[in-house]
């Protein structure tokens, strides 16, 4: 199923700055600053879209426009609201009659329904409820259509949200705080997913598809908790993209089946077994079947845990092919050599997302650890989401020539004291030899 499409529009900015508190409040800032926080929380689920990212002029009526060029299925313009220091409240505007005539207004008043209800609940503001606007002059051409040209002119449903009265001196300083403004980005987010019913959908993560962290960023990741095994990086890389796996997650479970390559588990790091497949906490009585795997490069050993590989590269991909296994019913990819012993064993396609790769959270009551309460969530939660906000520290700035210089000459100065050392270190030796055979001759004496 292809994703939905959502533009946020903070409203104002750039030379529209002039909706201000009493005591400071900027509303360009303010709505920019919620929709920035809103984003993130939406990525899992929806393909997302800002009309603007920064203090920055967006005529009104390109507003619209920009949704309709990227054929967006929703458009949410933030605003908040201003009248009498006396108003109060949160309300929602959504579509009635606008360019295309009422075609939106089911779905737009649908969804408003969700995000008026998540933002008073979380809030704890008025409720001033979900409405429309229309323009009333009759001899207006537009008579009759939604009043918010941001509205009107959207060839999708549209909603406009007044997140509260920046007019109000006790909403304005709500408004000023973080913390309020994160509670409103958190409550469009759940109103969304409860009218698209996608609610359940943004705590899984899909096994197949493109790695969301970079290939870089893995590196630099593991350099710091593993550096012995950067290497790994690039074969999970390269061999993940050949099976359609998503590389940072099979990463990350290696990185929980082992410790971060630590192995202080059954299995040891010589078998090259990156995910403890086969290791069911009976050691192998040697006749363990290998279930159509290469016998070439795939074993099992008597008095050992689990599957033993030729190579690095083999236990990886064998890895690789077993979570192949869970997330899809489909045959490997041509010319693959079955490596997994135990992907014949996989009910497949039972678990397409990380978080069911534990039985006890898993629908069909399968998975690759049991009872794995917490198994998948864990993946996500304790590696990937780590891996994802990693920044590698800074590289130190380029020696210029002549500190360059410098290190060659100290070099050679540490290369010739090492060989005087050895000079002296052997002249020792010859003298303490000598000792000993003048000792020798006095006792003989």
């Amino acid at each position: 199923m292809s994703r939905r499409k959502i533009v946020l529009d903070p409203g104002h900015g750039g030379q529209d700055r002039a909706n201000r508190g009493p005591t400071g409040y900027i509303e360009a800032d303010g709505v920019l600053d919620i929709a920035l926080r809103l984003k993130p929380l939406l990525t899992k689920v929806f393909d997302v879209y800002l009309t603007r990212e920064v203090d920055t002029t967006v005529p009104l009526y390109d507003r619209a426009k920009i949704a309709n060029d990227w054929g967006v299925d929703l458009l949410i313009s933030i605003h908040t609201n201003a009248n009498s220091s006396a108003a109060q409240g949160i309300e929602t505007f959504h579509s009635k009659i606008g360019e295309w005539g009422g075609l939106f207004h089911d779905e737009a008043k649908y969804i408003a329904q969700f995000v008026q209800e998540e933002l008073v609940k979380a809030t704890g503001l008025r409720d001033r409820g979900i409405k429309t606007r229309i323009i009333d002059r009759k001899d207006s051409p537009l008579y009759g259509m939604d009043y918010y040209a941001v509205i009107r002119r959207a060839k999708c449903p549209a909603i406009i949200i007044e997140a509260g009265f920046h007019s109000n001196p006790r909403e304005e300083a709500l408004l000023k705080t973080t913390d309020f403004r994160q509670k409103i980005a958190e409550a469009i987010a759940l109103g969304l997913k409860k009218a698209y019913k996608e609610d359940d959908q943004d705590r899984l993560t899909f096994i197949i598809g493109e790695a969301t962290a970079t290939r870089e960023q893995a590196r630099a990741w593991l350099q710091q908790k593993a550096p012995d095994w950067g290497f790994l990086v690039d074969l999970y890389w390269d061999i993940a993209s050949e099976y359609r796996i998503r590389p940072d997650i099979a990463l990350c479970q290696a990185c929980k089946e082992t410790g971060f390559f630590r192995f202080g588990g059954i299995v040891q790091p010589w078998q090259n077994n990156f995910c403890g497949l086969g290791a069911t906490g009976q050691v192998s009585d040697g006749n363990t079947p290998l279930l159509g795997a290469d016998p070439n490069r795939v074993r099992f050993q008597k008095e050992v845990h689990g599957a033993i590989f030729i190579d690095r590269a083999t236990g990886v991909e064998a890895h690789i092919q077993h979570l192949f296994a869970y997330a899809t019913k489909e045959n490997l990819p041509g010319g693959k050599v079955l490596l997994s012993p135990r992907f014949n064993l996989v009910k497949r396609g039972s678990a397409q997302y990380v978080e069911h790769l534990g039985a006890a959270e898993n629908p069909s009551g399968v998975g690759w650890a049991y009872p794995g309460v917490d198994y998948g969530k864990s993946i996500v939660r304790d590696y990937l989401d780590r891996l994802l906000v990693y920044v590698a520290p800074p590289s130190p700035p380029p020696l210029n020539p002549e500190q360059t210089e410098t290190i060659r000459e100290l070099q050679s100065q540490v290369k010739q004291l090492q060989q005087e050392l050895n000079q002296n270190q052997n002249e020792l030796a010859r003298y303490r030899q000598a000792v000993a055979a003048i000792q020798e001759t006095v006792r003989e004496l």
